[in-house]
């Protein structure tokens, strides 16, 4: 168990330190993410502040509402920021276990716990991982806006050297795709149900001139699927296939006007929040109009693997 750690997701790094020791630190898809705090050397992290709750957390109501995540997680919106609020129990009788607020400039957060969330046992009294669902992925979509990016439902793979995003709905096959895919030694599978999308450069790198081979990279992420593949890496994307019911194995390449009617269903845009919907879906536009799309009909068998390596040499 650790008072500070650090949780690095597509370069972005969120540095914890709390009062009281964290557990959970261990669980497998997070451990590849898990670090020591960045020493001043590398760039500054986000500092969240993890504390018990005190007189000073501000109390939220239903005019401040901004989303309720069916009853486990709501988001509340103020003077101070944006509050995501984790709840136990059925809704009607549901308790807070912990508050945080993220603040207006997306440049710290801090995490407060009821004493309900405390584990007392043989060793030191702890919580659990505050940055875990639904948290981090809230956090970390937020920043995504700010510092550019976007979280995408799909698997991330590399397929002979070429960065795929086979995206698709809960129940479209994803995982079944990346446990095929995983089998194979020349593909790597960075995540089965989460990827984030970035820039290859940022913007200063690009007015100095910097022209990349590609315009946008893939992250793995923790936050996996059925088929359990969470990695820390990263790989130029090449294409994003979205998918679609049958076969045979065929990937149709989609019309621009197309694209935005399959991608925007598979990202995480905050809709609810008119300050950041419309940063996060300008991003999208970029996406789509740099990187080739296609529909995917495929079968979740070898024959996929095989397909898609033929696929990616019509790639540049």
């Amino acid at each position: 168990m650790e008072r500070a750690f650090s949780l690095s997701i597509a370069g972005i790094s969120l540095a914890v330190e709390s009062d009281i020791p964290i557990s959970g630190l261990d669980e497998k898809c997070y451990t590849p993410f898990i670090g020591p705090l960045p020493s001043g050397r590398t760039p500054p992290a986000i500092p969240v502040h993890v504390a018990a709750i005190g007189k000073d957390i501000p109390e939220l109501t239903d005019d401040h509402k901004l989303f309720d995540g069916d009853g486990a997680w709501a988001m509340y919106r103020d003077a101070e920021g944006r509050h995501v609020v984790g709840y136990t129990g059925r809704r009607r009788r549901r308790r807070r276990l912990w508050q945080a607020r993220i603040s207006d400039d997306l440049d710290a957060v801090d995490f407060h716990y009821e004493q309900a969330l405390v584990e007392s046992g043989s060793e030191a009294a702890a919580i659990p991982n505050p940055l875990r669902r639904p948290l981090d992925e809230i956090v970390m979509s937020y920043m995504l806006a700010r510092l550019e990016g976007i979280i995408l439902h799909g698997v991330g793979a590399v397929v002979e050297d070429k960065g795929l995003i086979l995206a698709g709905r809960a129940g479209s096959g994803k995982a079944k795709i990346a446990r095929v895919l995983s089998r194979c030694d020349d593909c790597r599978v960075l995540s089965d149900d989460r990827i984030i999308v970035r820039p290859a450069v940022d913007s200063e790198e690009l007015r100095r001139g910097a022209r990349p081979e590609k315009w946008f990279n893939m992250f793995g992420t923790p936050w996996q699927g059925d088929a359990g593949i969470a990695q820390n890496e990263s790989a130029p994307l090449h294409a994003i296939l979205f998918l679609g019911p049958g076969g045979p194995n065929r990937a149709v390449p989609l019309p621009l006007a197309a694209v935005e009617s399959h991608l925007t269903p598979m990202v995480n845009i905050p809709w609810q929040d008119p300050e950041i919907a419309p940063v996060v879906f300008d991003f999208c536009k970029r996406v789509m109009a740099s990187v080739p799309a296609y529909d995917l009909q495929f079968k979740p068998r070898r024959s996929l693997v095989k397909y898609l390596r033929q696929f990616t040499t019509t790639l540049r």
